[in-house]
């Protein structure tokens, strides 16, 4: 009778007669069905500060039409100002370099994002931002700081419209489009005072 071979006999056979074989060690880097420190939904943008790890992330707009990946942590104003921004830019910087995105309007939209974290300009006086919707828009960045997407801060601030009797009209899109870019979310309450 015929014994059949295991695959792991056929291995070390294959490796006693010199030729190479799959090692069975660890096999590259964990995907993210087996990773351990994976955080976040696995359909979310993966966060590039957290590299190799997996976390889920939400896109940060940049100057120049940059779109930045961060986790909760990463975009904290605190860990990007830490060390003046040094270790942020390294981190990124190098990150962007490995991809091959080393075109001048990357570096200087990670120098502008990480001086405004560093250096905070107070409001010289209470701005709601925007003088007829102030609420919509702490609606909508509300939603952006707690990790929500452009669409669902959009969703927040064109949510419960007033009667049309009232003759009130809700922001354009494009305006909340511009709270989005203007990243206000982001940074922290720096100068400014409650509303009266």
């Amino acid at each position: 009778m015929l014994k059949r071979r295991t695959d792991r006999d056929q291995e070390l056979a294959l490796a006693e007669a010199g030729i190479p074989v799959w090692s069975p060690g660890p096999k590259g880097p964990p995907r993210i069905y087996k990773a351990r420190d994976h955080k976040g939904p696995k359909k979310a943008p993966k966060c590039a500060a957290c590299f190799p790890r997996s976390s889920g992330g939400q896109r940060v707009p940049l100057p120049y039409g940059v779109t930045l990946v961060l986790c909760k942590e990463h975009r904290d104003p605190r860990f990007i100002a830490s060390q003046s921004g040094r270790a942020f830019l390294a981190g990124v910087g190098e990150l962007y370099a490995a991809l091959g995105l080393t075109a001048r309007r990357f570096g200087e939209a990670l120098r502008q994002f990480v001086d405004q974290c560093t250096n905070p300009r107070p409001t010289p006086r209470h701005r709601p931002g925007s003088y007829a919707h102030p609420d919509r828009r702490q609606a909508a960045e509300l939603v952006w700081a707690r990790g929500g997407s452009f669409e669902a801060g959009l969703a927040a601030a064109l949510a419960n419209p007033p009667p049309s009797i009232y003759g009130v009209r809700l922001p354009d899109p494009r305006t909340v489009r511009r709270w989005w870019l203007d990243r206000r979310w982001l940074m922290p309450p720096v100068g400014r005072r409650a509303a009266r």
